[in-house]
């Protein structure tokens, strides 16, 4: 990023072979978080972002499934032998075993904070599921019909201000679901929004009090 005004690091996600087995995310993960660690402690950095968030915390989940798989296979790469049976490989993570990548994307966010650095993160958003019993008595999961945030929960706990972006008749609305500079704000929306703009309103919602710095100066 020297000498840049924007750098881009494209992380595609690798090919994989196998229907079970997970292979190269733990090299992904790895390098992604290097980077992030590079450009926070890069003066010429002042703002880091992740598109997406959600991306990130699946590299991660998939990155840990390849780290219990791994354990079924010796240095060579050999399947595992127990009393003449293959050892038993893991083909998805156990819902509790998701606090690994939630911490993992958690200490994103709090290092971004913790260096003082602007963090931009984008989540898609999912159907949000609820359990229910059905007609014979069972519980099952069943559609909301709410579009929920994809990813850490609590999210917005970890950030100063959540937009949520739609398109609204040829143009982008963006709803702030929280802004921790002005709690009147949280509710209200921006047409078109930008760094600058939502910048500008962080001043103006402040007194001028808190100034972020904008990618175009006045004049």
């Amino acid at each position: 990023w020297e000498e840049h005004d924007i750098t881009v690091f494209e992380l595609p996600a690798p090919v994989q072979l196998d229907s079970i087995r997970v292979k190269g995310y733990l090299t992904l993960w790895t390098y992604f978080i290097a980077m992030c660690a590079k450009a926070f402690m890069a003066n010429q950095v002042k703002t880091v972002v992740v598109d997406t968030m959600t991306t990130a915390r699946r590299v991660k989940a998939d990155a840990y499934l390849e780290s219990l798989q791994n354990a079924a296979f010796d240095a060579s790469g050999n399947h595992i032998t127990v009393q003449g049976k293959p050892m038993h490989m893991r083909e998805r993570l156990l819902q509790k075993e998701y606090g690994n990548p939630n911490d993992a994307i958690r200490d994103v966010y709090t290092t971004g904070a913790g260096v003082d650095k602007n963090l931009i993160a984008v989540h898609h958003l999912t159907d949000e599921y609820t359990s229910r019993p059905n007609a014979k008595g069972e519980i099952e999961e069943v559609a909301t019909g709410r579009r929920v945030l994809e990813g850490l929960k609590n999210t917005h706990r970890f950030v100063d201000i959540a937009v949520l972006m739609t398109k609204d008749k040829g143009h982008i609305k963006g709803e702030f679901k929280k802004f921790g500079y002005n709690l009147a704000t949280e509710g209200t929306s921006l047409n078109d929004p930008t760094w600058d703009t939502i910048a500008n309103l962080v001043a103006m919602t402040t007194g001028d009090r808190i100034q972020l710095d904008r990618r175009k100066t006045d004049g």
